[in-house]
């Protein structure tokens, strides 16, 4: 766009800005302004960028962590198991001839090993015959009808042991619950 002159926008505007106008203070302060607000936009630009190239190796770096604990925990269950493992080998290679009465006493052994191995590991048995019955340990399979009205609501007998692990139920126990109902 050419101005009454002949000359160019720009040149016009340069030829302002020389001639020592008021005009020219106003512009050059806009221009520092727009300099400096340009450099700050860079500023965060690289600040954002870096901040996501850090969120990036932090995630990569959790899930090789995770991934090297759940490698360590699951090391960790299987030594505490190979030894049960060893004396169940052991016990089939007992023979033929061996008093019943001896391979019963062995296999209690293992058992009373196997528990010790979990226990290690934060494995608990979940209580339940006798016990109040509660829904977050104990999944009712059948109702018994019981004369005592103590024995409402207590767990009669087990089908099945629940366990916990680090005080979370991993399965609850299955059970009969009493139920107490007076007769007329």
């Amino acid at each position: 766009m050419e101005d009454v002159k002949g000359l160019p926008e720009e040149e016009l505007l340069e030829e302002d800005l020389n001639d020592g106008s008021p005009v020219k203070d106003e512009i050059a302060g806009y221009l520092e302004r727009i300099e400096a607000l340009e450099n700050e936009r860079e500023t965060f630009r690289e600040v954002a960028g870096r901040a996501q190239a850090e969120l990036v190796n932090y995630r990569a770096r959790m899930d090789r962590e995770m991934k090297k604990v759940r490698e360590l925990a699951g090391e960790k269950s299987v030594l505490e198991m190979i030894p049960v493992l060893d004396n169940l080998d052991r016990a089939l290679n007992i023979g033929d001839g061996a008093d019943l009465s001896t391979v019963v006493e062995g296999i209690k052994m293992v058992r009373r090993q196997f528990m010790g191995s979990l226990e290690a590991l934060g494995v608990k048995v979940i209580p339940a015959a006798g016990e109040p019955f509660s829904p977050e340990y104990h999944e009712a399979v059948g109702v018994v009808e019981v004369e005592d009205p103590s024995e409402d609501g207590l767990v009669i007998d087990e089908f099945q042991r629940g366990y916990t692990l680090s005080d979370r139920v991993i399965r609850p126990s299955k059970v009969r619950v009493g139920s107490y109902s007076e007769k007329e």
